[in-house]
């Protein structure tokens, strides 16, 4: 059979006939793959990550929320450490990080895999072992096509890429492989990702920016000591479940990080916890009749799935720098996460093992008023809340603290309540399924179903448990006030359930009761259904007193011009409903003797759709409608020391419109398609609705709100407003109900987000300036994009089928399955054009026009132009040259030590330019050379490469030059001089002290090699006391005396500051900090008060 066609949403399927064999029917409890199997996380790795398919900022109605707590530092490698929140809302099924429900704690980094079908790394299953690839899928000839359809649904057979989300300081993003083994990210950067193997499982990662910097994951760099998460996934179902996943590596932890010489290195290291959380997965039934003989008993009946998530979780206990370690204390026995932990406390030391300052973490718990309580319920219904964290100095009991208000009005349920919206939020409906209510077509064909679940968003509900203010130890604080997010949906497509504003309520009371015989209508109403949704529920009730129920209800259907149709009859029964089509009908009340019932009432709803809208490609309808999660509408922060509150307030509305909103859902809520494989494959037809896990990182995409449009007001401040660049992952027209398996879109999310137009206005509405940028998502740099697809395919069979010659054929083996193609993509995105126009009270203006190119010709998204176009005419062109740049590119030359220093930093990744030249002419004529600078490197110590030669041109041949000679063996600068063709000179040296981690004596004048014999470096390094250092220093200042240098020394406590300066002159400043480790005076040398600091922070 040939190939199916690459097309993102080609399909194929197969049959496989075998004669003579029989299977029973009740092979249908074996797994298919037609209820989609989710993939859970860990709580940490679900928090960390969560924010990556949405999107952090007013595009996504989100405000960053970070507290900074600590900086550790290793030469020129820092690692910043901060508390960081997601104010979108919390879903239901989220379970705290180990900080409280909301934050993260962002310390290191960390890789997590989103598995999609197995572990690409199985070493016998996985993509990148197996001989059959998912761009080969199903392969050809009848046997072929059936050994690889029955791996693929048995779990023996992985045909879908695994997707990796990784976060280091300084970087963050996701890949994927290609079927070779190659990294490809899906938002390409100027960064390197190798792996290394263990018994053919990825046992740990090397990630390498572009400065080459190192970042080791789940090994470190010995390779002796590791942390990586062990995960085994298990299901439990109404109906077929999926075995087991085997056991895999989900999430690799941040072990170690080297800069390019290997001079300095900041570690990690960890503790391990066993955990075990359940959550949901999804649920499906079949809506309607199934036809067909292969429908399997059972087959179309309500299905609920959960998956339970079996862990060896890592945790953070230490990170060690130069001259400081954090020691991270956390303790288990929390009661909403089994074998879960919480952070307890921070502390941060000195190389000498002194307290520097410690951070307290205090927590509660979130539960809903009346939930159960105890040791199993206490897992679904409780959440862990922080409630401040308290900063300590050298004081035992005085804090600062920080702290947290949520919202509490409305809590969250059970993890595992089905009173979710379509995204996963508490919507305060009393469900009892997941399967939800709603308005479902079928090309002309409407199905209208009331019995389900409510699913719509509500965003009073959807606040729950949301972080509201934090006040600080100042007494101010930051409040955020929030209310629901609201999109357009789709005309054509929507399977939303409509908002009730859509709806008018009809109804009609009949109270003329006149009884003449049994036979002939007591009472009698004629009503018209006329709803957009063609069809409509109709209620009817009779009432008055009846002995012995002695009446009878009759519905009849009267169409234009044919005879009428009795289509309901009821015996005794005093109310009832029918689903009715758009008609006029007509009920009548037959009464027998003693019975005087005395009034008939109906009443349903009809649906009237608002106007549309065109935006993006798509037809909407022209009414805001509450979707998933909240936005942020307005940021208040009151300063206590003036009693002013500063507002920033969020409008989402069009610009065009602004009684509508912008919203649009980058993927279309799709919950009723197609039940399974169609016909003529598998003869079993019918339509199904649906409904999937909404825990982070389950699923590859969302059907997320993006804000296109956003006004921020500043209150007697102005208000800006902003377009951002937007595509669809899955646009409204690109599926059908008829498209089965259901396939995720492509990540367009680097399509998204870029600030596109910009304009600044006064608050009287004046316009100052506006900025239009263009990247390469606008469609117009398409050759600039590098794309690259990677093919997955979903696949689904069955193991019994009518056309199974026999009835069907060995245990194990598919009869039938049918597959779909999706793609994962990677590209380049970069701005590309920027104007900025500065406006004049006129409304004239002055433009300035930048244009950017890359080297993406030679597979490298790194600036290779920069150009500024001037008002007089002119054009400023700045170019970058790098190591991975022809020799002959460089404008200043290359002898052959460059070239090999070229090829060595290459090695390294170290992606900073060496070379970066400007010219200044008319747009279109000669260039002049107006300034230059070149980077030359040497070996140092051995193997470590540094700056050797900064030159700086203003044209060809005039350049001056500093001559960096000495560094250390941590890469500190110890001597540098000036030189150009006439003249060497103004020699500065620098000697570093405190394990090198800060200059404590800077010597203009004087080269290193004079200094040699005049200081002694274990007393630099290791300095006995602040005071010991200090006369160290002066001894050395008193032996250059008679040699003229000018010499500047510093003592220091270390992870706090300055403790004493000395300048040229011999005067010394010194520095005195608080309990707090705040900076409280600044003295002379005689002890006198130069400057005091006061705080507004209290304990």
């Amino acid at each position: 059979m040939k190939k199916k066609s690459k097309l993102l949403l080609a399909m194929g399927y197969f049959i496989a006939y075998f004669a003579l064999i029989q299977c029973p029917w009740n092979l249908y409890a074996q797994y298919t793959g037609t209820v989609p199997r989710v993939t859970t996380v860990s709580p940490n790795s679900a928090a960390l990550f969560k924010m990556d398919t949405r999107g952090e900022g007013s595009f996504s109605g989100t405000t960053p929320i970070s507290i900074g707590l600590y900086t550790v530092q290793a030469g020129g490698i820092q690692v910043p450490i901060s508390m960081n929140y997601a104010n979108g809302g919390i879903r239901v099924e989220e379970i705290a990080s180990w900080i409280g429900l909301g934050w993260n704690l962002n310390a290191g980094g960390r890789i997590t895999r989103s598995m999609q079908s197995l572990p690409d790394d199985h070493p016998t299953y996985g993509r990148l072992f197996a001989s059959t690839k998912p761009s080969a899928f199903p392969g050809s000839g009848s046997s072929t096509i059936l050994a690889n359809s029955t791996a693929a649904v048995a779990g023996t057979l992985d045909t879908e890429p695994d997707i990796f989300h990784f976060s280091f300081p300084g970087g963050s993003g996701k890949f994927f492989f290609d079927e070779s083994g190659n990294v490809k990210l899906v938002s390409q950067q100027a960064i390197k990702i190798t792996f290394t193997p263990s018994m053919a499982n990825i046992r740990g990662w090397i990630v390498t920016d572009a400065q080459g910097t190192k970042y080791y994951f789940g090994y470190n760099k010995a390779q002796t000591i590791s942390a990586t998460e062990d995960v085994s996934l298990s299901y439990n179902s109404s109906g077929p479940a999926p075995g087991p996943t085997p056991t895999y590596y989900s999430s690799w932890h941040l072990m170690e990080i080297w800069d390019k010489n290997d001079e300095n290195v900041i570690k990690f290291t960890y503790g391990s916890t066993s955990t075990s959380f359940t959550t949901l997965n999804g649920a499906s039934i079949s809506m309607g009749n199934m036809v067909g003989l292969d429908c399997a008993p059972g087959e179309g009946t309500l299905q609920e799935m959960e998956v339970v998530n079996s862990s060896l979780e890592y945790y953070l206990t230490k990170i060690e720098g130069a001259i400081d370690s954090l020691v991270f204390y956390s303790s288990g026995s929390r009661r909403d996460f089994q074998g879960g932990r919480k952070l307890d406390s921070i502390r941060l030391f000195s190389y000498n093992n002194q307290l520097v300052k410690r951070h307290h973490f205090n927590y509660g718990y979130f539960t809903q008023p009346g939930s159960p309580v105890g040791p199993i319920d206490d897992l679904y219904y409780t959440r862990l809340k922080l409630n401040h964290i308290a900063e300590f100095g050298l004081a035992a009991n005085d804090s600062l603290a920080t702290r947290f208000t949520y919202d509490e009005v409305t809590n969250l349920p059970s993890r595992l309540s089905r009173s979710v919206d379509y995204w996963g939020y508490f919507n305060g409906a009393f469900n009892t399924t997941l399967i939800p209510n709603g308005v479902y077509r079928n090309g002309s064909s409407v199905q209208v179903i009331a019995s389900g679940a409510d699913r719509r968003a509500y965003p009073n509900y959807a606040r729950a448990n949301t972080l509201t203010r934090i006040t600080y130890p100042t007494g101010g604080y930051r409040q955020f006030t929030y209310e629901g997010n609201t999109a357009l949906l789709d005309y054509y497509n929507s399977q939303i359930n409509p908002d009730q504003s859509q709806y008018i309520y009809r109804s009609f009371v009949e109270t003329n009761f006149n009884f003449t015989s049994p036979f002939i209508p007591a009472a009698t109403k004629n009503f018209t259904i006329a709803s957009d949704d063609t069809q409509a529920q109709f209620n009817w009730a009779v009432s008055g007193p009846c002995p012995g129920d002695a009446f009878e209800v009759k519905l009849f259907y009267l169409p234009a011009g044919l005879p009428e149709n009795e289509i309901g009859n009821w015996t005794g029964i005093y109310n009832g409903s029918q689903t009715l089509n758009n008609g006029n009908y007509r009920i009548e009340v037959y009464l027998g003797a003693g019975c005087t019932l005395n009034q008939l009432d109906g009443n349903w709803m009809e649906r009237n759709m608002p106007p549309t809208i065109y935006r993006y490609t798509g037809t909407y309808f022209a009414q805001n409608n509450n979707v998933g999660g909240i936005r942020v509408k307005e940021v208040a922060d009151y300063d206590p020391a003036s009693t002013q509150t500063y507002k920033t307030q969020f409008k989402y509305g069009l610009h065009s419109d602004s009684t509508l909103t912008s919203g649009l859902l980058i993927s279309p809520v799709w919950v009723y398609s197609k039940g399974g494989c169609p016909l003529p494959y598998r003869d079993c037809d019918y339509l199904r609705l649906s409904a999937s896990s909404s825990y982070p990182l389950s699923s590859q995409d969302g059907a997320y709100v993006f804000y296109p449009e956003v006004t921020i007001i500043e209150p007697n401040n102005g208000y800006t407003t902003r377009t951002y660049s937007f595509d669809y992952d899955i646009a409204p027209l690109s599926i059908s109900v008829q498209d089965f398996p259901f396939i995720p879109g492509p990540d367009n999310s680097w399509k998204r987000g870029r600030v596109i137009m910009e304009r600044n206005f006064t608050q009287s509405g004046v316009k100052v300036s506006e900025k239009f940028q263009e990247g390469n998502e606008s469609g117009l740099y398409s050759a600039d994009v590098m794309p690259f697809t990677q093919v997955g395919v979903k696949v689904v069979g069955y193991y019994s089928s009518a056309t199974c010659p026999g009835g069907g054929h060995p245990t194990g083996i598919v009869c039938s399955a049918c597959w779909r193609d999706y793609l994962v993509n990677s590209q380049f995105n970069a701005l590309r054009v920027e104007k900025v126009r500065q406006f004049n009270p006129d409304n004239t203006y002055v433009e300035l026009v930048k244009e950017y190119d890359y080297y993406t010709s030679l597979g490298r998204t790194l600036l290779k132009e920069e150009r500024i176009y001037n008002s007089n005419g002119t054009v400023q062109k700045t170019s970058y040259r790098y190591a991975f740049n022809a020799n002959g590119d460089f404008v200043f030359g290359l002898d052959a030590h460059d070239i090999n220093m070229k090829t060595a930093l290459l090695n390294k990744n170290y992606l900073e330019p060496l070379e970066i030249t400007t010219y200044v002419g008319p747009v279109s004529g000669t260039m002049t050379l107006t300034k230059g600078e070149k980077f030359r490197f040497d070996t140092f110590n051995g193997g470590a490469h540094h700056l050797l030669v900064y030159s700086k041109y203003t044209s060809l041949s005039d350049r001056t030059q500093t001559v960096f000679s000495s560094y250390s063996t941590t890469g500190n600068l110890q001597e540098k001089y000036e030189q150009d063709d006439l003249y060497v000179g103004h020699y500065e040296s620098y000697l570093w002290g405190y394990r090198g981690a800060y200059l404590v004596a800077q010597v203009k004048g004087a080269t290193l090699a004079s200094l040699s014999g005049l200081y002694n470096q274990s007393i630099l390094t290791n300095p006995s006391s602040e005071a010991a250092l200090r006369t160290h220093l002066n001894s050395l200042r008193t032996a250059l005396v008679n040699n003229l240098p000018q010499v500047s020394t510093y003592t220091y406590k270390p992870l706090v500051g300055l403790l004493s300066e000395t300048n040229p002159m011999g005067n010394v400043t010194f520095y005195e900090y608080d309990k707090f480790m705040r900076l409280e005076n600044i003295k002379d040398r005689n002890n006198n008060i130069l400057r005091n600091f006061k705080y507004h922070y209290k304990p």
